[in-house]
């Protein structure tokens, strides 16, 4: 019978060849910009500065009483703290400030010669002056990207902090070695609105100032791509980004919440898992909202807004594209007619091309052996169902699809009787499709491993039962013809179950072949192979010469991870002639 190569239906034509990765990283501000942002100032213990009797500066000290306490509406949410700005002096080093008061009048924070922190009137310069009897200077003042505000005096940088105990300024004048200091928290943190910076864009991949997809090809989706690691929850921990003394605090579940976020694909939008993470720090707070316990909140509430600006900032951007980058891929529009995904060198691309994965449509897979040409899976000779066969010599196939020859031998296009004075290529399988049951087949021969594993042969098929993972295996013994070339194929499903499960088989001595993912859904059939076969000569390993063919041992060994219970069927063994490629 004559072969002709059969096309698995086509689709719709393409109008895109392919769009290559694009760069999303945006710039990354600093947390605070010392030319124009206002702040409050913290001790490296949170403990914040305080205004008392409107000219002396010094750390929140304990009320005495509830009455106190409201009287100086220190137990409000929105308690006003000091806050101050950055202010460039002329003639003064680069890098060097004023810190001055936000006030009417506005004043200075000066240091005395006798290491006193006061206020004055004006700058003096990075050169003390002597104002009311003593000798002061005002612009000694540093911050870095991360707000924290260092002191420096002849070239020295020395301690400027909230003493341990919390009751006053530290204006060491030895230089400081322990990195201890002051630090500038924006003005109102707790009250910025984080909301994404292009709020009508409703795709979450490509939301944001830190998108985690590129805005062209436009309808790039975040999803979790195949083998990425799961979503690392470590409190509120961050390593070398952790900006506070005492990570966990009160917050380790909000940061654990805040950690699946950044690594949630489809939903994590980078400034809303931050908003999401300050509202729950500072309900995490509230506990501590009583008048004998006000430092701690007012430290817990610090602490929150140190490490929201933290998440905000730079560092909080490298985690987020840390947990992108391992976690999740752009995945191309299908509405667009474009596969494939943009991140990790990757690029979109057309189904209407010559990829076997994505022919005619995005996933759509040839079967073994067909070639994909122009989005049309084509089979070197024929096609039954989604296997590619030939249809003349295809035992179980033999000049049309579904015509099974009871002798095993098919050639051109009809069944014939086994010759006896040479050795043909037949169905090599014995009882392939369990008519007979387990006739001629073994379970857990050799690595049945895990609780409750069992190979059965109920009904007409093979099932493999496992509860909490496990391998099981099966064997028989398949007839091949000395230096004939063979494919195998089968079907397999799942029963029962949603593990992750692998299939992989053995011939002989020869080497095992690779893993067969299972695939298919709850009671669907998944059609496997053809794939080539190693020929056998006799005396090889595994074999036994019977006549003018070989015995030949088959293995096949299940793998599935997981808690639950899994029910795998196997059935339709084949062993046909190599199709040709």
């Amino acid at each position: 019978m004559a072969s002709s190569a059969t096309t698995i239906p086509d689709f719709y034509p393409s109008f895109f060849s392919g769009v290559n990765e694009t760069d999303t990283s945006p710039n990354i501000p600093c947390r605070l910009d010392p030319d124009i942002d206002i702040f409050q100032i913290h001790g490296s213990n949170f403990i914040p500065l305080d205004l008392r009797d409107d000219d002396k500066l010094q750390p929140l000290q304990q009320v005495a009483s509830e009455e106190e306490a409201i009287a100086m509406g220190i137990l409000e949410v929105d308690y006003k703290f000091p806050t101050f700005f950055f202010q460039k002096p002329e003639d003064a080093p680069e890098g060097v400030y004023d810190i001055v008061l936000s006030s009417p009048t506005p004043r200075y924070i000066a240091q005395t010669s006798q290491g006193k922190v006061i206020l004055t009137d004006s700058s003096t310069g990075t050169t003390p002056v002597m104002r009311n009897g003593e000798a002061m200077v005002t612009s000694i003042f540093n911050v870095d990207c991360m707000g924290r505000i260092t002191t420096t005096k002849n070239g020295f940088q020395y301690t400027w902090d909230v003493s341990e105990d919390g009751s006053r300024i530290v204006f060491d004048a030895n230089q400081s070695s322990t990195g201890r200091t002051m630090i500038a928290l924006k003005k109102s943190q707790e009250e910025t609105n984080i909301e994404p910076n292009d709020s009508a864009n409703d795709n979450p991949s490509t939301k944001g100032a830190q998108p985690r997809c590129a805005l062209l090809p436009s309808g790039l989706k975040a999803r979790v791509f195949p083998g990425a690691r799961d979503v690392l929850v470590n409190g509120c921990a961050m390593g070398e980004f952790d900006p506070v003394p005492a990570p966990n605090f009160y917050f380790k579940e909000c940061c654990n919440a805040h950690d699946r976020c950044y690594g949630d694909c489809e939903h994590g939008v980078f400034e809303e898992c931050n908003k999401k993470v300050r509202k729950c720090m500072h309900k995490a707070c509230q506990f501590l909202r009583h008048w004998n316990k006000i430092i701690r909140y007012w430290i817990c509430i610090g602490i929150s807004q140190d490490m929201v600006h933290t998440y905000k900032g730079q560092k909080g951007r490298r985690i987020f594209s840390e947990y992108n980058d391992a976690r999740c891929g752009c995945y191309c529009p299908n509405e667009d007619n474009l596969c494939g995904r943009t991140d990790h060198g990757h690029s979109c691309f057309s189904p209407f091309g010559h990829d076997t994965a994505n022919c005619g449509a995005c996933d759509r897979h040839c079967p073994s052996k067909a070639k994909c040409v122009d989005g049309v899976c084509l089979c070197p000779s024929n096609r039954c169902g989604e296997r590619c066969v030939d249809l003349d010599f295809h035992p179980n196939n033999c000049g049309e699809c579904g015509n099974k020859c009871p002798s095993g031998y098919c050639e051109m296009g009809e069944c014939q009787e086994l010759p006896a004075d040479r050795c043909v290529a037949a169905q090599g399988f014995r009882n392939s499709d369990f008519a007979e049951h387990g006739e001629g087949w073994q379970g857990c021969t050799t690595t049945c491993e895990g609780a409750h594993t069992n190979v059965n042969f109920r009904g007409y098929q093979i099932t493999a039962e496992m509860r909490g993972g496990g391998t099981a295996d099966f064997t028989t013994t398949v007839t091949m013809c000395p230096d004939i070339r063979y494919d195998i194929s089968w079907i397999m499903g799942r029963l029962a179950g949603v593990d992750k499960c692998r299939f992989k088989y053995k011939f002989g001595g020869k080497p095992e072949s690779g893993w067969h993912d299972l695939t298919s859904n709850l009671n669907a059939m998944q059609e496997m192979g053809p794939f080539l076969v190693h020929t056998f000569a006799p005396g090889d390993p595994g074999t036994t010469e019977k006549g003018l063919s070989l015995d030949v041992t088959f293995q096949g060994t299940l793998s599935c991870e997981g808690d639950g219970f899994m029910m795998v069927l196997f059935d339709d063994f084949e062993l046909s002639p190599a199709l040709l490629e």
